[in-house]
């Protein structure tokens, strides 16, 4: 989690010539502003820091001070313009406040007119006091807040508004690829009675590969084809195996080297800075 060396010493054993790290679960998500400011600044500088000692082994996400919204737009500017970070990760919720809330919203133009990739993490889901037995909250609430939240932007049309914007949904899109015609379908970002559907911008979206059950991956291949798809891995939560687990997974696929290169670092390359 925190050893640097350790860290290259995994992807070397796996494989893995450049990592982008972000922040997990808590997030930089305080209550009080100043809390939040405090807990995003140490994420980003460090994250500055590790990217400008190894610059050709790492990049990372921006963590924001959300639900403060000046704040993240003030802590977003230094993240990229300052720092050099790579992009932005945010949870599918802050502290409960969805990500299309009012007092959120904002900063989506801002990212969008940078031209920024976000990646969304699940965050500790909403109704987690019925999913507290069994580990519920982990094996299922995770993917139901990162379905929950990519569904309530394409809604709201920030994904239609913000076409400059690219967007990273976690573990493959799951819920969203697996039930597309029913979370989606012919439905229309809200406000828009013609254009794209909500389908048609899910389908634009990104997902990391993020899950090991193999015949869902035809589903997703299926859905949104090879270039919108990105390695990833839940790394260094579980063993450091996961790295090359999911590799040889990605390897195993019925699918072109070309296409291979893609997930692996091509379509990453070309969304990061």
């Amino acid at each position: 989690m925190w050893d640097i060396q350790a860290h290259i010493e995994d992807m070397d054993r796996a494989g893995v010539e450049v990592q982008v790290l972000s922040l997990s679960v808590p997030m930089s998500y305080f209550q009080d502003e100043s809390d939040a400011v405090e807990a995003a600044c140490i994420v980003n500088d460090s994250l500055a820091d590790i990217c400008a000692r190894y610059p050709t082994r790492f990049k990372g996400l921006a963590s924001l001070p959300l639900p403060h919204t000046d704040a993240s737009l003030k802590e977003l500017d230094r993240a990229i313009n300052s720092l050099g970070l790579h992009g932005v990760g945010l949870g599918a919720n802050a502290r409960s406040a969805h990500l299309d809330n009012a007092r959120i919203l904002p900063v989506f133009p801002e990212i969008n007119r940078q031209r920024l990739t976000v990646f969304l993490h699940p965050a500790v889901p909403p109704g987690l006091e019925e999913m507290l037995d069994y580990e519920l909250w982990i094996t299922t609430g995770f993917l139901m807040d990162s379905a929950l939240s990519t569904l309530r932007l394409a809604h709201r049309g920030i994904f239609a508004d913000n076409p400059d914007m690219s967007f990273i949904v976690p573990h493959l899109g799951t819920f969203l690829l697996s039930g597309l015609d029913r979370v989606a379908g012919n439905r229309r970002p809200q406000a828009r009675q013609d254009g794209p559907t909500l389908s048609d911008y899910l389908k634009g979206l990104y997902y990391d590969s993020v899950n090991s059950h193999v015949p869902f991956w035809d589903c997703a291949i299926g859905t949104v084809g090879t270039e919108h798809i990105l390695y990833g891995t839940d790394y260094p939560f579980g063993s450091p195996d996961s790295l090359a687990e999911g590799i040889k997974r990605i390897e195993s696929l019925a699918i072109s080297e070309a296409a291979k290169e893609s997930i692996f670092s091509g379509t990453a390359d070309r969304l990061l800075r």
